[in-house]
């Protein structure tokens, strides 16, 4: 059965009606097409895009249900190309009362010429009327199959994960951010240096508020095997 969507914005209850469904698709659009409007940055790529939209108490609860892809990618920034680029996105978009927008279940992998490259979450909240909002990414990655892509002079791993975690929180008066970079299990040579077990872990946090910035935490430790390679922290108030 179809149902009509009913948007109210107005102070008064809203009715308890049932949901309204809306589905977007967009298939096989070539961004050659639109080339003219890209600009040199993009060539090719094919976009597929499907949303389901659920629209509830008069508008006040609306969510998008979001799956999109682009494959057959070729981006140029500065003097590097990347080809055969893919980009897969699945999550959740939701919006309360005309004013909380939150990203939920994001979920996100990018390829080049079919190898798996980074994957990670994210997920978000903003209220921008009262000026706070949330954001938390994180991605996983593996050393060799970037490395294949985009070689590093004197780097050469066989094995090798990278992990990185990004939390950011603010409001009108107070922004706090931390970033998590961790390397697990690395094995493979750094010019003429070998590692076989290598990890390492830094950490960096901070505040900022009009008139001061404040670094939290500083960490960074490194570990071969069972043997430490030594750690350092520093902490402030």
């Amino acid at each position: 059965n179809q149902r009509a969507v009913n948007l109210s914005w107005g102070s008064g209850d809203p009715r308890a009606t049932a949901p309204a469904f809306v589905h977007v698709g967009l298939t096989d659009l070539r961004l050659a097409d639109w080339q003219a409007w890209l600009g040199d940055t993009t060539r090719g790529g094919v976009v597929n895009l499907r949303s389901t939209l659920t629209i509830a108490q008069d508008g006040r609860q609306i969510t998008a249900d979001l799956t999109n892809s682009i494959a057959g990618l070729t981006v140029v920034w500065a003097d590097r190309t990347f080809e055969d680029c893919a980009l897969d996105f699945t999550g959740r978009l939701t919006l309360s009362d005309y004013r909380r927008v939150g990203l939920e279940n994001g979920r996100l992998q990018y390829l080049e010429g079919g190898s798996l490259l980074l994957q990670g979450q994210i997920s978000a909240s903003t209220d921008p009327q009262a000026g706070h909002g949330n954001l938390q990414i994180n991605a996983d990655g593996s050393l060799p199959e970037i490395l294949a892509r985009h070689p590093v002079p004197a780097l050469s791993f066989t094995r090798g994960n990278l992990r990185l975690v990004t939390l950011l929180n603010w409001s009108p008066n107070r922004t706090a951010a931390s970033l998590t970079v961790f390397l697990g299990d690395v094995a493979g040579r750094v010019g003429s240096y070998r590692l076989d077990g290598y990890t390492a872990e830094a950490e960096i946090a901070g505040e900022y508020a009009p008139d001061k910035l404040t670094l939290r935490r500083l960490s960074l430790s490194a570990r071969e095997g069972i043997r430490s390679g030594g750690s350092g922290l520093v902490t402030g108030q």
